[in-house]
């Protein structure tokens, strides 16, 4: 395994490998423990790693350079008792502070610099034009302002000025008064902010909340569920459904389906135009299904050891898809006790309850559902012949089902083949391309499904290939 795959399957231990030699004397654990501190994520992990095996002069420097994540795990390394490491101070007034930002030299500075800098760029509120005193906020209008600005605009209550804003439509107090609690969480703030743009844009209540703040398509869902007067469901501005808004495009709120159609870009190992579910070191765009086998994704798993996408987490680490199990629970279904999906709700199912029998669009028979045409439901057998399973390939052109990452049978099998009969060097054998060719014209389906195809002596070139297939 190179080292930029290594890094990329275990930075964790990559990490831990680059602190030993600075502190033999650490326990492992402590520095895994600062490690988790340090990192949230296997990217941020992964991109740790790999600065510091770039440069490990990092930890012993004090030089405020790479990414942020540098100074904290330096931080939690000297909280766990390292002596050797060097924390580095912020490059412009050289205190010892929490680098969360950038100067423009590309070093880390703190936050106390960085709000300094803002106001030596000639920064100056739009209200008072006093540029002397740091940003503090967006004003009704959305100007940034100062502090006193801000405040001068503010009432004393305003989640009741926002009680009597909504009492025309209809609504009892003590009806308004739970949706205002739940919607702003008693936060003084977000009262303030939606009294705002309620006051600003009428409109909000009759159909324009998704051009506005989240909360604002919240609190409008709220109030119709509650019967208010005149306040229709907040729909898509896409798609035009009533469904949850749960993401923004140019500060519009829209709904996960047209979120994720304009934000696709052809995937790196498949091609297709599918929505981003990761990137690789260089960037380049990975599908959510081709994601499970990057191995900057791929974390070893608690349970079996094997080094696999991450399906859940518990309290004993990472845990892949095989050993990753629902509780069990009685299901409130079947009553059956079982491994439900749902467990921690009123109503948790089994997977066998979860999947319910429809009629299929073709056969009219009660079964599971393969796939949802606009046709209807369409069961496994009829969806072999259906002709929305039949696309063509992304790799040769033909037109039938596909069987993986947009490729035919006889594309995939070669892609598998391929990379089975490549030596760990690198250098394939030309003869063993004979061997691939009379698999796929023998059987591609068959060759696609065997996985222990004996390769190892071929490989090392101790076994012949003819070319021939035995029945």
């Amino acid at each position: 395994m190179t080292a930029s795959a290594r890094t990329a399957v275990g930075p964790h231990a990559v990490i831990r490998e680059l602190v030993a030699v600075v502190e033999p004397d650490l326990p492992s654990e402590t520095v895994q423990v600062a490690i988790a501190q340090a990192v949230r994520s296997k990217a941020a992990a992964v991109r740790l790693a790999q600065v510091l095996e770039g440069d490990p002069g990092l930890l012993t420097s004090g030089r405020a350079e790479g990414p942020a994540s540098v100074e904290r795990l330096i931080r939690h390394l000297e909280e766990g008792g390292a002596v050797r490491v060097v924390r580095p101070p912020c490059a412009l007034c050289g205190k010892l502070a929490p680098l969360g930002n950038t100067h423009d030299s590309g070093l880390r500075i703190c936050n106390g610099c960085s709000n300094y800098r803002t106001r030596a760029k000639g920064w100056a509120c739009t209200a008072c034009g006093n540029g002397q005193t740091p940003r503090y906020g967006l004003d009704r209008f959305g100007r940034e302002v100062c502090r006193s600005c801000f405040r001068a605009d503010c009432t004393e209550d305003p989640a009741a000025d926002l009680l009597r804003h909504l009492s025309g439509l209809g609504l009892d107090q003590t009806v308004l008064q739970p949706v205002i609690t739940e919607v702003t969480g008693g936060k003084t703030s977000v009262a303030r902010r939606l009294l705002w743009d309620l006051q600003n844009e009428p409109g909000l209540l009759t159909g324009q909340a998704p051009h506005h703040a989240p909360r604002t398509v919240v609190l409008v869902d709220r109030l119709h569920r509650a019967g208010a007067e005149g306040v229709p469901a907040p729909k898509c501005p896409h798609c035009d459904r009533v469904v949850r808004l749960t993401h923004s495009i140019k500060r519009m709120r829209v709904c996960g389906t047209c979120y994720d159609r304009a934000k696709a870009e052809p995937c790196k190992w498949c091609g297709r135009h599918r929505p981003v579910a990761g990137r690789d070191d260089a960037g380049a765009p990975i599908c959510v299904t081709c994601r499970r086998e990057e191995p900057a994704y791929q974390e070893k798993c608690g349970v079996c050891g094997r080094f696999d996408a991450v399906c859940a987490r518990t309290a004993d680490g990472p845990l892949c898809a095989v050993c990753s199990k629902p509780p069990t629970v009685l299901c409130g279904s079947c009553g059956k006790l079982r491994g439900c999906l749902f467990a921690k709700t009123d109503s948790p199912r089994c997977r066998a309850c979860s999947r319910k029998l429809e009629p299929c669009a073709d056969c009219g028979r009660p079964s599971r559902v393969t796939a949802r045409t606009a046709r209807g439901p369409i069961c496994e057998n009829c969806w072999e012949k259906a002709p929305e399973a039949h696309k063509p390939c992304q790799q040769c052109g033909v037109v039938e089902r596909l069987f993986h990452f947009g490729l035919c049978r006889r594309c995939a099998g070669e892609r598998q083949l391929r990379t089975l009969l490549t030596p760990p060097d690198g250098e394939r054998r030309p003869e063993l391309d004979r061997v691939a060719a009379a698999l796929l014209d023998h059987n591609p389906r068959r060759t696609l499904n065997r996985s222990d195809f004996p390769a190892g002596g071929l490989l090392a070139g101790d076994q012949p290939a003819t070319g021939s297939v035995s029945a």
